[in-house]
């Protein structure tokens, strides 16, 4: 029988180990890229079209990059009319966009929701010009700019849903921050979660019209939200959020298209939106910013910890040479 040297067992263990390990520690959410669609017609009592997958597992992208969805319903497989969506998050472009379209027919009885979603989450450590960790005070302050162009047309609304939202969250909630986010299967235990983590947050309303006191993680996340309306139809607008976080941090931002349409009316109802958000960020003066993905804009990839690289080398040392011989090289 054939024997196996055991230097070509030991590194294949090790370099089995080493994939298990990374396996592991992807599993975690360090960084994602979001996109949801939605388009339900209901009565006060019962949903009576299939509702779509809001956050489809194909468009979650958990420590990539890049994530999109879509959707259509034709007029023959609706009761009240065609309805569309798309969305779209990039995190190394950053940007988000999303756009639906719906009709509600006069007197139909039905309420339509309609609501396209764009989102990332990444997680940013601030260091000083040396890349010493960053001494915090309470006047640092950290910047978001977005330039926000769309369009968003709607009438006889019963309730708007179109937002852009920007959340601020104690290091280490991405994932329970993915969970929490506004969906009709989202875990109400999440979301009582990250209203604890929250260090700050900013929210804009767009269009005329009855606004829910909404933001990024829904009704219960907007106590103490500063929520501003952008009035109008057409948007090209320059936005920014300053925030004093006073801490390395974890930042959510979301995109929200959409509207709810009553059919109690005697004329019909719709709405039709389509924005794009590009996001830009600028950590404190005389700070250099890492982020969890490597691409979030401005923004330096993380170093590997010099311990974990440490620990690989003198692995394979130990097998290649001997422990006695490592340790003679150290």
């Amino acid at each position: 029988m054939r024997s196996t040297n055991p230097l070509v067992f030991n590194l294949a263990a090790l370099i089995g180990s080493v994939i298990l390990c990374v396996g592991a520690q992807a599993s975690t959410v360090s960084h994602y890229a979001l996109t949801g669609v939605i388009s339900v017609i209901a009565t006060s009592s019962s949903v009576t079209d299939p509702v779509p997958e809001f956050y489809d597992g194909s468009a979650v992208s958990e420590n990539q990059i890049l994530s999109n969805d879509s959707y259509a319903i034709t007029s023959e497989e609706s009761l009240v009319g065609e309805r569309s969506g798309s969305a779209q998050s990039d995190i190394a472009a950053g940007r988000l966009s999303a756009a639906t379209s719906a009709v509600n027919t006069a007197n139909s009885r039905f309420t339509v929701t309609s609501v396209s979603l764009a989102e990332f989450g990444d997680g940013i450590v601030v260091a000083d010009q040396s890349g010493a960790e960053y001494d915090w005070s309470s006047d640092d302050a950290v910047t978001f700019s977005f330039d926000l162009n769309g369009i968003l047309l709607n009438d006889t609304i019963r309730s708007a849903r179109s937002i852009l939202s920007i959340a601020l969250l104690e290091p280490g909630y991405l994932q329970t921050a993915r969970n929490a986010a506004l969906s009709p299967e989202r875990d109400e235990n999440d979301v009582l979660t990250i209203n604890q983590r929250i260090i700050d947050q900013k929210t804009w309303t767009f269009g005329e019209g009855p606004i829910q006191n909404d933001c990024i993680f829904g009704l219960n996340g907007c106590d103490g939200n500063d929520i501003e309306n952008l009035p109008g139809s057409a948007f090209n607008s320059q936005l920014s959020a300053t925030f004093a976080p006073g801490q390395n941090f974890d930042v959510v931002i979301q995109l929200r298209v959409g509207s709810a349409l009553s059919g109690f009316n005697d004329v019909p109802s719709s709405v039709f939106g389509d924005f794009v958000v590009d996001v830009a960020y600028e950590g404190p003066e005389n700070s250099i910013s890492y982020s969890a993905s490597g691409v979030f804009p401005n923004t330096l990839s993380a170093v590997p910890l010099p311990g974990s690289a440490w620990l690989f080398a003198t692995a394979l040392c130990v097998l290649a040479v001997g422990r006695r011989n490592c340790n003679e090289l150290r």
